[in-house]
Formats: C-alpha cells, sequence, structure tokens
C-alpha cells in the first residue's frame, strides 16, 4: 500500500521534554510545533520547511478524507513506535499485511510502469470517471490481478480486505493525497514493497516519539492531528 502515513525527519524531537500527563490546548500546541511542524508545517497541511526534501512529502492532515480512514490506535502506535516499526510487524503475513508487498518477482518493468501510469491518472481525475480511466489502460489486467484485492476494482482502497488493513490500501482517486508521491517513488514502491524501500532506499518515514511523550500526551496529539481537517470545530 501506497500511503507514507505521518513522514518526519528522524531528528526533529531530539532535545524536546517528555509532555505533562494531562495535557492542555496550550501544550499539546507547542508539543506539535517541537516535534511536527518541521515536517507536517504549522497549518498541518505537510508543507513544513523540511518537506520539499521528503519523499514522500508528508501527510497533510487537513486532508479528511484520508483521515477518516485511519483509527487512532493505529496512529498512537505510528507515533509511539515509529511507522517502519510498525510496518515490520505487519511484514510477516504477505499480500495481508499491513504493508504494501513488492511485486518485481511477479511483475515485469514494463508492467509496473504501466501500473503507475494508470494510477497518476485516476489521481489526475479525482474519483471521476475512473472506470473509464481503466478500461483505456494496458494494465488494468495486471490491476485487477495483483492490486484490486486491497485498493479496489476503481482504486478506491474500499475493497472488502481493506476494511480490515491499518494502515489502509491508498486511495488512488484521493488526489490530494496522490500528490505526495513522485512516480519514481511509485514504481519504487510496487517493485520493491514498503519496507524495503525505506529501508533500502531510503524514503522518508514517521520517527518514534514514545520517549518524548506519555499515553496522555500521544492521545491528545491525535486529537489535535485530526482538528485540521476538522476547521471550525
Amino acid at each position: 500500500m501506497l500511503l507514507g502515513l505521518l513522514a518526519c525527519l528522524s531528528t526533529a524531537g531530539a532535545g524536546v521534554a517528555r509532555a505533562e500527563t494531562t495535557p492542555t490546548a496550550e501544550s499539546l500546541q507547542k508539543t506539535y510545533a517541537a516535534l511536527c511542524a518541521t515536517c507536517h508545517g504549522e497549518k498541518g497541511d505537510g508543507k513544513g520547511p523540511a518537506a520539499p526534501g521528503l519523499m514522500p512529502r508528508p501527510t497533510d492532515f487537513t486532508n479528511a478524507r484520508f483521515m477518516a480512514r485511519f483509527t487512532d490506535a493505529y496512529l498512537a502506535d505510528v507515533i509511539r513506535s515509529g511507522k517502519l516499526a510498525v510496518l515490520r510487524r505487519g511484514d510477516s503475513t504477505g499480500l495481508s499485511s499491513n504493508s504494501m508487498p513488492a511485486f518485481e518477482d511477479v511483475l515485469s518493468s514494463n508492467e509496473i510502469t504501466a501500473l503507475a501510469d494508470m494510477v497518476e491518472s485516476l489521481a489526475e481525475r479525482g474519483g471521476s470517471g475512473g472506470e473509464a480511466v481503466m478500461l483505456s489502460s494496458g494494465a488494468m489486467p495486471v490491476y485487477r490481478r495483483f492490486c484490486a484485492s486491497c485498493h479496489g476494482m476503481l482504486g478506491g482502497g474500499d475493497s472488502p480486505l481493506a476494511s480490515g488493513l491499518q494502515p489502509p490500501p491508498t486511495d488512488f482517486n484521493d488526489r490530494q493525497d496522490m500528490s505526495r508521491f513522485s512516480r519514481r517513488y511509485l514504481i519504487d514502491m510496487v517493485t520493491h514493497g514498503k519496507t524495503a524501500s525505506i529501508e533500502r532506499l531510503g524514503y522518508a518515514t514517521m520517527a518514534p516519539f514514545g520517549a518524548q511523550l506519555d499515553e496522555a500526551a500521544v492521545k491528545g496529539l491525535i486529537a489535535f492531528l485530526r482538528s485540521f481537517s476538522k476547521p471550525g470545530q
């Protein structure tokens, strides 16, 4: 699954004091500024000063469609342990894993490139005319065989299997989220899988912050992150 949730520099939280046990709105704002804003931006839009140097780009917390797909339990796990550790725990289960598997042994480079073309076209349409995009793509048979079981028949990340996966399969129709990924990134994810691409190719991933935050602070920070996609509440 394509989707690098909460990507951030591993050094972002260095030297930050452990959060207080009962976080206040003010303390959560300070925690976010210290640990998250460098990558995710002051407004939570994934446009922090470090963002241009990261691939995938940091998660945009203002994307309500994207944020609604993640459970609090998963977000807490990623904040505490870091994204790579969470993905490694799921890697042992193959295609039903919580992490995008590798297809380099079953797909040719031309097939992988064609898949990248197709999902980029789906993202450009933003969910409009997705079926036409697929029908006109030579990659459709490959997609239906290897990808649809997780990402859905029309690329919405909404297959029956997807409902039990965290992180959920990428929604290729979510233009706002897909804009975070370069073409090279998409090809590498399909080729090598998510975990191997991070480990071998150095793609950005969320660092662990369990040493800086207690459980109350983690819970409060999740609520704070979700508030970016709920303006006015």
